[in-house]
């Protein structure tokens, strides 16, 4: 740096080694030493960042010097100051060390401003950390103070600076500081005999000297003082030492999170500010041991609900009152401690009161918890005896007939909202019975009569719902379109809702195309389409343009009554329409479009909607590709659907079915079993049911291709994972292997079968039997009509398993092996399957030296027949006698028929 007189200016040389080479802005080339700027820190090199804009406090980033004049010259038209952001680019060179500390307050610093711009610790307070004296040193420098939120660390280079950056923070709260250390221990130079304290601020909450901070407005210059940063307690020198008292800390409590809520547009969001800084607040009060009063506790419930988190102010209900928050006399276990367990929230029953009690019902109205809403408004009315699901209500203080605490309108607004969303009947009288205990008691209004009006037309209750309706207007409780809305849920022909419309028209109640909407709604959900479009006609005549919603409702009932061609007619008609083009839009319609096409068949149109989306800038979603897969899959592209789902990062459950059946249509077995193995557990993403409905998939796919193996593990998989077969997964072999079952005789007039398929229908049997699981009747049924078709060594194993379950009935046990034969030749079947590849090797052992494996049919009323029918088929009475006498005399013929009409066989 170079003087000239009373001006510094940049050294050009050390600048153009810190500075990038690619950067872009305005840089402070000279500065009047002693002046306005020089005393607030600003020095030659620092770089320009920011100048306030024209209205309010924001910050505008610049980087040209015609952009800060421009925004110098507007801001003067309004305000007499303005802020301006610099950022210090030689503070790496001018430190060596740099380390960060997170220190809890009181900090136990003092600081003072040097006169090249930095802030640097002077020494430190009787009360320091010891953590503080050993990690920091006189002299060192403090670059940024950790934001309130999250983990950004923001540049501080004013005492001022550091001040505003501490005083926020509440007692006990951790701060974090970045110091760096400078290469040598040079004396810095100040511009005051006395250092700055980090340990406590006037009662303003700002420092006794004046205001440096860069990025506020500055109107006036004068030379720092001493002034400390901390908690507020008075002093011979107009400033507070640490420690707020009780309602102090309340009040700054509230207005952090007052501060924060109203910079907070945005509902709805779990992960919003004022949830984030009601966290630190709640910790911060419970370090402190605090008790909070009514209006504290009702800001703090009032943020977590704003950010839809009612669980956090149903706790801090609990703790902070001393009363279990489901209304009950049940005691108090809960309890918010301070970080590191230092203290916690102490019970203060003076914070119950209507406001906090109204917050309370909010927050179990939000949980969806209308039993305990129920039971926290009979403590709120003193209902001693009151029993709500076995919990009796608490008499809770301040309330009863001589109590300050009486529920208004709002709080049963609330409880009746809380029934009509549970739903069900119980919902539904719950609201009613909340609606009459209202009547003479407590005013109802507006939406008390909707909120009963929409719970009995969500069950239907259409002339109830009505003669509400009508005693509101007797009431002189002018209806509006909520009403009017609720009521035409439950309009169940044309001229009801063209009645309500008349009537909104004679109450001056517009309609708009909410209520519209719900009037399409209602018609395609009972299949009136035809009536549907005929609606949205006169709402166009009544001069209300339909929205997305509307074509979106109409496109679906189109659908819904079958009628696809009507449906993408309606969509490209909307789009060619200037009017509605930017409506059809969205990728919802889009969607119900291509869907459309796949019940059409037509898969180059909904190939084409995706590259009209694309081109209109709507990106597909998962549920437009899986409709692209459908409309392929319709057309017998099963390759290209393969594709289409290759190309889905996350899919759903119901798209990875449709990724399976094209897989399986595409003939890639092994990807499809690869598929769904990974998905089988019904846990994740894929339900039971479409885990099961895979299976079928992929079992009727690899029986078509005559790729037993596939079958046969897809089978092995299927059980060992915990499922059970179904009617529909027997049903899928025997359609798969065409082997149709006639009801009364076999019919010889069919095609050959196959020698593996019988192999595999035994496989089945064995299969199940090894999970001692009972086989579908007619499944078994027609193992034995392919038996007797197929003749031979089939016919005779066929024979077997019917005189294996038909001689068992009159035992009722159940038994996977034969009554022991006192024979040291015995010898065992593995299975029907073993019996029917190894028939040469058994066929001499016929008798009581050979087991045969067990087999369980499950049998009804409807199946009964076609199993009896197939025995038939395939037993005679020489059969039946020639295995007679092959038995010892004593030797019971067969293990018999369970309590559940399946029958267990043993050894014919």
């Amino acid at each position: 740096e170079v003087d000239e007189g009373s001006i510094q200016t940049m050294d050009q040389r050390k600048m153009a080694r810190l500075l990038p080479p690619d950067i872009k802005g305005v840089v402070v080339s000279s500065i009047v030493k002693g002046g306005w700027a020089w005393n607030q820190g600003i020095r030659p090199g620092d770089l320009l960042k920011a100048t306030s804009a024209t209205l309010g406090d924001a910050l505008w980033p610049k980087s040209t010097i015609e952009g800060v004049r421009s925004a110098i010259s507007s801001r003067k038209l309004v305000s007499a100051s303005m802020s301006v952001q610099f950022q210090r680019i030689d503070a790496a060179e001018e430190v060596g060390e740099q380390f960060e500390l997170t220190i809890p307050r009181p900090i136990g610093l003092e600081i003072e401003q040097t006169d090249d711009g930095f802030v640097q610790v002077a020494g430190f307070t009787n009360d320091a950390p010891k953590l503080v004296k050993y990690a920091v040193q006189v002299g060192d420098r403090i670059l940024g103070v950790g934001s309130m939120t999250g983990q950004n660390m923001w540049p501080v280079s004013t005492v001022d600076g550091v001040i505003s950056a501490c005083s926020s923070r509440l007692p006990g709260q951790k701060i974090k500081f970045r110091f760096a250390r400078p290469f040598t221990d040079k004396q810095a130079t100040t511009t005051t005999s006395s250092a700055v304290r980090i340990d406590s601020i006037d009662t303003n909450g700002s420092s006794s000297g004046s205001s440096t901070v860069l990025d506020r407005p500055v109107t006036t210059t004068t030379t720092p003082t001493t002034t400390t940063v901390s908690n507020p307690v008075a002093t011979a020198t107009a400033t507070k030492k640490i420690g707020l008292s009780n309602q102090e800390l309340l009040n700054r409590c509230r207005d952090v999170l007052g501060r924060y809520m109203s910079k907070t547009t945005e509902e709805n969001n779990k992960y919003s500010v004022p949830a984030i800084v009601a966290d630190r607040v709640v910790e911060a009060l419970a370090s402190a041991s605090a008790n909070l009063d009514a209006i504290t506790l009702s800001v703090i419930m009032n943020a977590y609900l704003k950010c839809r988190q009612p669980e956090g102010a149903i706790r801090i209900f609990e703790a902070a009152v001393g009363l279990k928050a489901d209304g009950s006399s049940s005691p108090v276990t809960s309890m918010i401690e301070g970080k590191d367990k230092t203290g916690k929230i102490m019970a203060n029953a003076s914070a119950l009161n209507l406001y906090t009690a109204t917050s309370l019902l909010r927050a179990h109205a939000l949980l969806g918890d209308a039993r305990s809403v129920e039971r926290v408004l009979a403590a709120l009315e003193g209902r001693d005896g009151f029993t709500v699901d076995g919990l009796e209500a608490a008499s809770w203080p301040g309330t009863g007939l001589y109590g300050s605490i009486i529920p208004d309108t709002k709080c049963y607004n609330i409880a009746m909202s809380a029934g009509a969303k549970a739903g069900g009947s119980e919902g539904c009288a719950m609201t009613l019975e909340l609606f009459d205990n209202m009547n003479g008691k407590i005013a109802r209004d507006v939406v008390s009569y909707n909120t009963v009006i929409g719970a009995l037309a969500k069950q239907g209750r259409f002339d109830e719902a009505f003669e509400i309706f009508e005693s509101m207007k007797t009431k002189n409780v002018i209806p509006d379109k909520i009403t009017y809305t609720s009521l035409i849920k439950a309009c169940v022909n044309d001229g009801d809702i063209q009645e309500l419309l008349l009537d909104m028209k004679e109450n001056k109640v517009k309609a708009d195309v909410v209520t519209y909407n719900t009037m399409v709604k209602v018609l395609c959900d009972r299949n009136r389409w035809y009536d549907a479009k005929n609606l949205i006609t006169d709402m166009e005549a009544s001069g209300i343009m339909p929205n997305s919603m509307t074509y979106g409702l109409l496109m679906d009932g189109l659908l819904k009554a079958d009628k696809p061609a009507a449906c993408l007619n309606l969509f490209e008609s909307a789009t060619s329409d200037s009017r509605t083009a930017a409506l059809t839009e969205n990728v919802y319609l889009y969607t119900t479009a291509i869907a459309a096409t796949s019940a059409l068949a037509n898969h180059e149109k909904a190939l084409d909607l995706v590259s009209r989306m694309k081109v209109a800038g709507v990106k597909p979603n998962l549920e437009t590709l899986t409709a692209v897969m459908g409309a392929c899959l319709s057309s017998g592209k099963a390759k290209m659907a393969a594709d289409v789902f290759r190309k889905i990062d996350e899919p759903d459950g119901f798209a990875i079915s449709m990724g399976l059946r094209a897989l399986c249509e595409a003939n890639d077995l092994a990807a499809a079993a690869a598929l769904l193995s990974k998905h089988r557990d019904g846990y994740g993403v894929m339900s039971g049911k479409e885990v099961m409905k895979s299976y079928n998939t992929l079992m009727r796919s690899s029986l078509e291709q005559r790729d037993y193996a596939v079958a046969g593990r897809t089978l092995t998989e299927l059980l060992g994972t915990g499922y059970i077969p179904n009617k529909n997964m027997y049903r899928t072999i025997i359609d798969s292997l065409n082997l149709g079952v006639n009801k009364k005789r076999l019919q010889t007039a069919l095609e050959p079968i196959a020698d593996e398929s019988y192999q595999f229908l035994l496989f089945v049997l064995d299969s199940v039997e090894q999970r001692n699981l009972s086989v579908d009747g007619s499944f078994y049924a027609s193992v034995l009509y392919c038996g007797s078709r197929m003749g031979g060594k089939r016919r005779k194993i066929a024979s077997f398993l019917a005189i294996a379950r038909g001689d068992a009935s009159q035992d009722g046990k159940k038994s996977s092996s034969i009554i022991a034969v006192e024979d040291t030749h015995e010898r065992s079947l593995i299975g029907w399957e073993d019996l029917l590849l190894n028939y040469d090797e058994y066929k001499n052992d016929f008798g009581p030296q050979l087991k045969f494996p067990g087999i369980s049919v499950q049998t009804n009323n409807k199946n009964i027949r076609q199993v009896l029918s197939s025995e038939q088929a395939v037993t005679y009475k020489s059969a039946r006698k020639s295995i007679s006498k092959a038995r010892p005399a004593d030797a019971p013929t067969l293990v018999g028929a369970t309590a559940d009409n399946s029958t267990a066989v043993t050894n014919p």
